[in-house]
């Protein structure tokens, strides 16, 4: 059973936002490429464990708060009483142990995932004791790229490489476990619990005015041309989208970027900046939102 599926982070989704608006230098380069690459690791990680979801409650992506200590668990698998927690690495590469200290291909210091999954194990258990709930909690560091490898690290640890992924995942599919009312109960409590976003973020600073004004094809992130009647057609990667999405998407973008900005019909057309008229912006405008107030103090909203 689901009931938390993954999505994109607010984070994720805003840097792709910006991407294509704004300079970014290395450093943002790569921790948009590090976010883009996690997620798709946990989207792997998921594709894996669907034939768990019939004896298991699901729920993925969770971020909780214990003490003033936010944490965030990629995904936990609920059973007979036990609480399975995966933190998932899509790490690449030969990664190396020594002294504690883990580094990555190039030789840098990378964060131990061990730390932070001991720490989530901790604050995890003291939640759960502290609502009443006596489930125990069993934690694994899911490695989900076949290219990685890790060298000098002591044997006995919850790691999971990338080659005994199916077997680890067979192994907890024979277990003879299933769905309990104390499951269900701990897993709507959980979620109740859930925060729909971190507050910890690291978005390059920007504002409105040095944004670069267009809508970006989705695939790769070319800016369109004026649409060919009801359709933009990128000219880079072929793809084809109406008019209408493209609109309603560069709209979630908007409000994305700029919550406290209110929606109108000359923000978004400044905000598309492809079109030669409003026309097209008011008809997408009145005809997926609702209007507050008339003439040039209207706004939108959904």
């Amino acid at each position: 059973m689901l009931i938390k599926d993954r999505e994109p982070s607010q984070e994720l989704m805003m840097l792709r936002g910006l991407k294509p608006r704004l300079h970014f230098n290395n450093e943002e380069k790569n921790y948009l490429d590090y976010k883009e690459k996690g997620f798709q690791g946990e989207l792997a990680f998921d594709k894996l464990t669907e034939p768990l979801r019939e004896k298991m409650v699901f729920l993925n992506d969770v971020t909780l708060k214990q003490n003033n200590n936010e944490y965030q668990i990629d995904s936990m698998a609920i059973a007979s009483n036990k609480l399975h927690t995966f933190e998932v690495k899509n790490y690449e590469g030969d990664y190396i142990v020594k002294d504690n200290k883990w580094f990555s291909p190039n030789n840098n210091i990378v964060k131990n995932p061990l730390l932070q999954v001991q720490r989530t194990d901790a604050l995890l258990t003291q939640l759960l004791r502290e609502k009443g709930f006596r489930h125990t909690v069993e934690s694994h560091l899911i490695f989900i790229n076949p290219e990685f490898h890790l060298y000098d690290i002591p044997s006995g640890l919850p790691i999971v490489y990338p080659a005994q992924l199916n077997r680890f995942i067979e192994m907890l599919n024979t277990e003879p476990v299933k769905i309990t009312p104390s499951d269900m109960k701990l897993a709507q409590s959980l979620l109740s619990l859930h925060i729909n976003e971190s507050t910890y973020s690291n978005l390059p600073n920007y504002d409105y005015h040095t944004l670069q004004k267009g809508i970006a094809c989705p695939g790769c992130l070319k800016f369109y041309s004026p649409p060919i009647y009801t359709s933009f057609y990128c000219e880079s990667c072929q793809l084809q989208e109406s008019t209408e999405q493209a609109v309603l998407r560069s709209m979630e973008e908007f409000q994305l970027l700029f919550p406290s900005e209110k929606l109108t019909t000359n923000r978004l057309f400044d905000w598309c900046g492809v079109f030669k008229d409003k026309r097209t912006i008011r008809k997408v405008l009145q005809g997926n939102c609702q209007q507050q107030g008339h003439g040039v103090s209207s706004y939108f909203f959904r």
